[in-house]
């Protein structure tokens, strides 16, 4: 048996469908430095123990992960573009992540954000408390990390 791996630079992709139609996003796998980050931002001691806040995760595995977006209109019918901090697409302004979870597919979006923190990339999204998948919610081949 050999053990594969696959370059962090590769994407993969999300189709979410919603409302009969599909929403696709696509991510690029976190590297380490930036999962670390993350997880300093959103973990914090109390008691002696551990706590993560999840919702902060998936605010900030969206801010630095999600690079496309497909299927969604802005209030002028015209397709919703991406707003990043940066002309190199590092990372999402604030405000354009508070936009994407304040809409209907929020819950699948967010199941999806955060299946970002995993070690690997996933190859279905699952809810996060009863790890059973999600309907309507597929991980789809881009870079040749994912087979449908």
């Amino acid at each position: 048996m050999a053990i594969v791996i696959s370059p962090l630079k590769e994407d993969y992709t999300i189709e979410i469908t919603h409302e009969e139609e599909k929403i696709i996003f696509t991510f690029n796998q976190l590297d380490y430095k930036t999962k670390s980050l993350i997880s300093s931002l959103t973990t914090d001691v109390r008691n002696g123990e551990y706590m993560s806040d999840s919702t902060m995760q998936i605010f900030y595995n969206l801010k630095y992960g999600l690079k496309k977006l497909e299927g969604v209109e802005g209030p002028d019918g015209k397709p919703y573009k991406l707003r990043f901090e940066t002309n190199k697409k590092q990372k999402l302004e604030d405000s354009c992540v508070d936009e994407l979870l304040a809409t209907g597919f929020s819950n699948e979006l967010q199941y999806s954000a955060l299946n970002l923190s995993r070690a690997i990339l996933p190859t279905e999204i699952v809810h996060p408390l009863t790890q059973i998948k999600l309907e309507g919610v597929d991980v789809i081949n881009t870079g040749g990390i994912r087979k449908k």
